[in-house]
């Protein structure tokens, strides 16, 4: 808890300590294969990407997905969304091509895992929206953008701002 506080704090170097700490305690106790373990490199991988560090925010994730996916299958919701993190990474390092790879084997797993109209979804194919507009593949951007907005209103009640 002490991490997640320095990280919304700001204090991005304070909260990788911490959950280096805390992940060499699950490694010792749990094994550094464990969910746990993975949760809170997804924590680390985030303060690194605040940190204008994508590229070790993508090997943590890359870390991350592998014992996720050995855990929980290939195709789990956890799966897809450390992908559209790590889709997310690839954008900030302008490797585009990589990211739409990422992003669409990530929709691919939330489609079986919970349909196309999760707001999940919804958030991956606004990720793959901005790496299509760095394309400068407009067309596609604004079909993505369009089903993302569809998804949104049918998911939020006609009162919500």
């Amino acid at each position: 808890m002490m991490a997640q506080c320095c990280q919304k704090l700001g204090e991005y170097d304070a909260a990788l300590e911490q959950f280096e700490r805390a992940n060499r305690i699950y490694g010792t106790v749990q094994g550094e294969h464990s969910l746990r373990f993975a949760w809170t490199l997804t924590s680390v991988a985030q303060c690194w990407r605040q940190k204008g560090k994508p590229a070790t925010a993508l090997e943590t994730l890359i870390r991350c997905k592998d014992i996720q996916a050995a855990k929980l299958g290939e195709t789990h919701t956890a799966v897809a969304r450390t992908l559209t993190t790590m889709g997310q990474c690839c954008h900030q390092l302008n490797e585009a091509d990589r990211a739409i790879g990422l992003l669409e084997q990530s929709l691919s797993i939330y489609a079986a895992a919970v349909g196309e109209a999760h707001p999940e979804y919804a958030m991956t194919l606004l990720s793959l929206a901005h790496c299509r507009m760095a394309k400068r593949e407009f067309p596609a951007a604004v079909k993505h953008l369009a089903r993302c907005e569809r998804i949104f209103l049918a998911a939020l009640s006609p009162e919500h701002p």
